[in-house]
């Protein structure tokens, strides 16, 4: 089982990470953690002047809802949290609420998570 759930998170960061270089997150310092987190199949915490991002995999999912395409929609997931992170944290200073501010970003993400699943990446040779 500890195998299986190391596996699991390198995968987990592979796939993160795969997603940081097409957003184009340079600069970064990733942490990559798994951690009991209820309700949740993984989160990710950062700092955004730091630019040091801890992203963490749910140790316990549910086996039932679990699947090698489960952790790495969730490592998508997470990394679109962190490319939406500066806007997130702008908007927090403006007079929008906090769970606007949440929705909205899940909103951006959910579309984002339909372009990944209909779109073909072909990568071209950097000249």
């Amino acid at each position: 089982m500890k195998e299986e759930i190391e596996n699991d998170l390198a995968i987990y960061k592979t796939e993160f990470l795969k997603w940081t270089e097409v957003f184009g997150l340079l600069g970064w310092s990733f942490y990559f953690k798994l951690d009991d987190l209820k309700g949740n199949y993984g989160d990710i915490l950062y700092n955004m002047v730091g630019r040091t991002a801890t992203v963490r995999l749910n140790k316990k999912m549910e086996k039932e809802l679990y699947s090698i395409e489960q952790v790495k929609q969730t490592a998508f997931h997470e990394c679109c949290e962190l490319f939406l992170g500066r806007l997130v944290s702008l908007a927090e200073y403006r007079y929008a609420t906090a769970d606007e501010i949440e929705e909205e970003t899940h909103s951006i993400i959910r579309t984002m998570e339909y372009i990944k699943e209909n779109y073909t990446f072909v990568k071209k040779p950097i000249l």
